[in-house]
């Protein structure tokens, strides 16, 4: 998956000259670019954040290139293929998704209409986080699923949930745990898997529910593709934990990521501690960076 390569059609010309310009191994390493209009552009390594200058040299803050309001509508008119309207409906939830599965987090003016938020205006910035195909990743998950089981995935954002997650779901379908398991991917976000996308290759029995609310996309799963196990990111909302418990009462396994730090704080959660009380998952997989490395902790959940 090369993300950058992606990524630079959608990027006005001073910036997509100057993410070209750098070299292979940094390009390769990049998991955010964000643009501020009038303050400096930042970009982001798993390990780091540093500015460049506008010859492409790394530099202190005040010396950065910085993004205008040119550059911001170029962004944004590119990103919502020229029409924002029939994209506001994700804009005001604070995203939007390119068909290559590049995540868009759009900061800006909210607009209510009788207490709803209802559209966004003015764009002030954009968090453009790459998506990363790292085979491998998933390894000591895998180890967990000689046998099918529920598992939560936590971590704090941008540690490498969806990476993760997208290196399991296309081994396990592929048989990497041992028999090839039948997946059905909910990929609301069109972040996990993108259709068409060269990693999408590598899975074997994937059903890709592309798009959907995870609600309605489990419920779907359950009823009509008949999965030995459902994968899903970034549950949370009280939707989701009634589509999880319709779910598990069907005796379907549940693979899903979370926000989070540790098993404690998910259960000062309300909507995650009714799923731990009901003992959905039977370990919770906790992620995190440690000197810039990915550190992985399980937890068994007792019956």
């Amino acid at each position: 998956m090369n993300s950058v390569a992606n990524l630079i059609p959608y990027l006005p010309p001073s910036l997509s000259a100057l993410i070209t310009s750098l070299s292979t191994a940094l390009k390769q390493s990049l998991c955010e670019v964000r643009l501020r209009r009038d303050l400096p552009l930042s970009f982001s390594t798993y390990g780091e954040t540093f500015f460049l200058s506008s010859s492409g040299k790394r530099c202190r803050v005040n010396e950065a290139m910085r993004s205008t309001q040119y550059d911001m509508e170029f962004l944004l008119g590119n990103l919502c293929e020229g029409s924002v309207y029939r994209h506001m409906s994700t804009m005001k939830e604070g995203y939007l998704i390119t068909k290559e599965g590049i995540r868009a987090g759009i900061c800006g003016e909210g607009i209510y209409k009788e207490g709803i938020l209802s559209a966004m205006g003015d764009c002030y910035s954009v968090n453009l986080r790459l998506p990363h195909d790292i085979p491998g990743i998933a390894d000591s998950l895998l180890g967990f699923f000689s046998q099918p089981r529920s598992v939560l995935i936590i971590s704090p954002p941008g540690v490498g949930k969806t990476t993760l997650l997208r290196d399991f779901t296309l081994r396990v379908s592929a048989g990497d745990a041992g028999r090839p398991l039948r997946v059905a991917l909910v990929d609301e976000r069109r972040e996990i898997l993108p259709p068409g996308s060269p990693c999408f290759c590598r899975g074997g029995l994937i059903d890709l529910l592309s798009g959907y609310a995870k609600a309605d996309g489990m419920e779907i799963a359950t009823r009509t593709l008949s999965p030995e196990l459902i994968v899903c990111d970034e549950i949370g909302s009280q939707e989701d934990i009634s589509a999880i418990l319709a779910v598990q009462n069907s005796g379907v396994p549940l693979v899903a990521t979370a926000h989070g730090s540790s098993y404690a704080e998910l259960l000062r959660r309300p909507p995650m501690k009714t799923l731990l009380d009901y003992k959905v998952f039977s370990m919770i997989f906790i992620l995190s960076k440690e000197n810039g490395a990915l550190k992985t902790t399980c937890q068994e959940v007792a019956v």
